[in-house]
């Protein structure tokens, strides 16, 4: 396979999963803000979990063997807050600006990486970092409803992005690639047993199946944005994560007439362009 071959199936397969994100998200509103986010985030975790037991039991159970379980679990419970910020947000705010905020995990990264990896800055990241987090101001203004708990908690959800993308690119340099989603599920489902037994709804036939299709989604939406990762420069590929803002916005307006504002969209276009220049110029981070 071609460089250029690899490069254009990697674009569709991320494209297509965070697409899959935000049909997931917007899933999450149709359930309602009266049944619990947990259950949600836990019968995802666990179906993707059961459907990867195969793989356990032909590697006999090699694939659970690891010298960075520390790690593995930072990346996990980092994954867990990104859906808890996300789904807890779209009960409060637009879709579109659940996306904007929970999808800012390249602006923090760099910052992380500076404060934890001692890695120093160029001029470039820093001017993508100031622009991008203008347009978050812009998004989280104090005169817009934004500026509330669901935006608040979407933000964190984009902050919890942020440890996620970092802890995993410390893991590929350390770790097998399928240890790391398996115990991502594992652990995720094991941490969230006791609040799902307190929180425990059951659910009617409607809320059942979408509680099902939401599970599906998860399953190829880390599939193929594993696959295509892998196939491209996840530093370049990173930047696609803003289509899901896109798809978000034409399904906020499709299904609930819900139209950006001016701010809205000059926000995200705002973050578009400092996003963008922080992951293109992402390898470009020196040792302090």
């Amino acid at each position: 396979m071609s460089d250029r071959t690899k490069l254009v199936i990697s674009v569709l397969l991320v494209t297509f999963a965070v697409s899959l994100g935000a049909i997931q998200n917007a899933i999450v509103k149709v359930i309602g803000p009266n049944y619990p986010s947990v259950i949600i985030v836990f019968t995802q975790y666990v179906f993707c979990f059961v459907f990867l037991t195969p793989l356990i039991i032909r590697s006999k159970g090699k694939v659970l063997k690891t010298k960075n379980f520390g790690l593995i679990v930072l990346r996990s419970i980092a994954g867990l807050f990104y859906f808890f910020g996300m789904f807890i947000g779209v009960h409060y705010i637009s879709l579109m600006d659940v996306s904007l905020l929970s999808n800012t995990g390249p602006l923090f990264a760099p910052l992380l990486v500076l404060l934890f990896l001692h890695q120093r800055l160029n001029r470039h990241l820093w001017l993508g970092l100031i622009i991008g987090f203008i347009g978050v101001g812009i998004i989280l203004r104090p005169d817009h409803d934004v500026f509330s708990f669901g935006g608040l908690v979407s933000l964190g959800s984009g902050l919890s992005m942020a440890v996620a993308i970092v802890s995993l690119g410390e893991l590929a340099k350390r770790e097998n690639q399928r240890t790391v989603l398996v115990y991502y599920f594992l652990i995720v489902s094991i941490v969230l047993i006791p609040f799902v037994i307190w929180k425990w709804q059951t659910p009617n036939l409607i809320v059942l199946s979408l509680l099902i299709v939401n599970a599906v989604l998860m399953l190829f939406h880390q599939a193929a944005l594993i696959k295509g990762l892998s196939l491209g420069a996840s530093s370049k590929l990173a930047v696609l994560f803003y289509v899901g803002v896109v798809v978000s916005a034409i399904i906020d307006w499709w299904f609930w007439q819900e139209i950006p504002t001016i701010l809205s969209i000059i926000g995200a276009i705002v973050i578009f362009v400092g996003g963008a220049i922080v992951i293109l110029l992402g390898k470009q981070i020196k040792k302090a």
